[in-house]
């Protein structure tokens, strides 16, 4: 290594190398501190989005709840929450957790952008509800208060998401929780489901699967002490405890189920004629748009043409036009055999 030109080549690898990593905030050093401090604002975020919806559920706030909830040590639990409390976002009462009004604020905030990006996935995108809660947690740490209102605006200012938690206002504002739980449905009653708690997700995705969405109509057919039996859509689906308790609904007077009468244009077989009804709720975003784009609109008329040699997808003739649906799809259209005037959407 005598050679100077050698030499002075590693001269300057080394240098580089050093660079990369020590650079003011360019280098490595500087991008991983960047990261530990990103993931310190998201664990205090996330605690302080825990503390109001427990706080907005009247539920108890304690310490070790939030070591459980977040997996923490007692050490670390202690280390988040007086960070939380030394910026004023919290103050804690023996073993009690209180937000100030400055963390309510900034937790409304975090809450805001979470179903604001939820109702722009499920009105603008074809994400699968599963991945809306989940993509959601991932950004809504990356978004500010201007680009929410940006996005707010975009979508019409929703007052509630696609689970149908109500959306905080860019003041903080938002309504009292409303609905009963499903439990307290009477045998025989309708009623319309107006809140899915979104978590835990595989029981989320439980209930979607069933065809039960915020605006759902149900009806209670029986109440059985580890299950309920619902009619949804004409189906009977019966709800284990933990589907039962993640579900909110508002009491319908009269039978108000009347939609339970209608067919899916699944069941429609080559050569039969109906009247499209509706679209049911759980078909949203570019999907639904597509199939009122096709004229799936209330009062057309459609027929099933032919089936292909597997059953699916269907052709189907409607406004002059062949289209081609899946069974999957067509399960979302209701149709009657007679052509009605409703004033009621589904």
């Amino acid at each position: 290594m005598n050679d100077p030109i050698s030499l002075l080549l590693l001269f300057i690898f080394l240098a580089i190398l050093v660079g990369v990593i020590v650079w003011p905030r360019r280098g490595a050093v500087a991008r991983l501190g960047r990261l530990k401090q990103d993931k310190k604002r998201i664990l205090a975020e996330d605690c302080l989005k825990y503390l109001h919806d427990a706080e907005y559920r009247q539920k108890e706030r304690r310490i070790f709840q939030i070591g459980k909830a977040f997996s923490l040590s007692s050490e670390e639990t202690m280390n988040l929450l007086n960070g939380l409390k030394t910026a004023g976002l919290v103050h804690i009462d023996k073993d009690v957790i209180h937000l100030t009004e400055s963390g309510r604020m900034h937790a409304l905030q975090i809450v805001r952008i979470h179903r604001l990006l939820e109702q722009y996935m499920a009105k603008e995108t074809s994400l699968q509800e599963r991945e809306w809660h989940t993509t959601a947690e991932e950004q809504e740490h990356t978004l500010t208060a201007q680009e929410a209102d940006a996005l707010a605006a975009q979508l019409g200012n929703p007052l509630f998401d696609p689970h149908g938690d109500p959306i905080p206002t860019a003041e903080g504002d938002m309504p009292d929780l409303f609905g009963v739980p499903l439990r307290q449905v009477p045998v025989g009653d309708s009623a319309k489901v107006v809140h899915i708690e979104d978590e835990p997700p595989d029981v989320y995705a439980s209930i979607i699967a069933l065809g039960i969405q915020p605006g759902t109509m149900v009806k209670c057919v029986a109440l059985n002490e580890d299950s309920i039996q619902l009619r949804v859509d004409g189906l009977s689906r019966e709800l284990s405890p933990p589907m039962v308790k993640n579900i909110s609904v508002s009491l319908v007077e009269g039978d108000g189920h009347e939609q339970q009468s209608y067919k899916r244009l699944s069941t429609l077989l080559p050569g039969e004629r109906a009247y499209v009804v509706g679209i049911s709720k759980a078909c949203r975003g570019q999907q639904r748009r597509r199939l009122m784009d096709l004229g799936v609109v209330p009062g057309s008329t459609i027929s099933a043409e032919l089936q292909s040699a597997g059953g699916d997808p269907t052709a189907y003739m409607i406004r002059g036009s062949l289209i081609a649906l899946r069974k999957q799809q067509a399960q979302h259209i209701y149709i009657h055999d007679e052509k009605r005037n409703e004033s009621w959407q589904i």
